[in-house]
């Protein structure tokens, strides 16, 4: 049962390190686009 317990904690771990790193560079192309957009709109 222990076994289940570090099992799950590990996948939690790289789960919230995962999305963490992830979540970063999306917002980042996500950012990047919408600039573009309001650029492009503007002229």
């Amino acid at each position: 049962m222990v076994e289940y317990a570090i099992l799950v904690a590990i996948i939690a771990i790289a789960a919230v390190a995962g999305v963490t790193t992830f979540g970063d560079k999306l917002k980042s192309a996500f950012d990047s686009v919408g600039t573009k957009v309001t650029t492009e709109a503007n002229k």
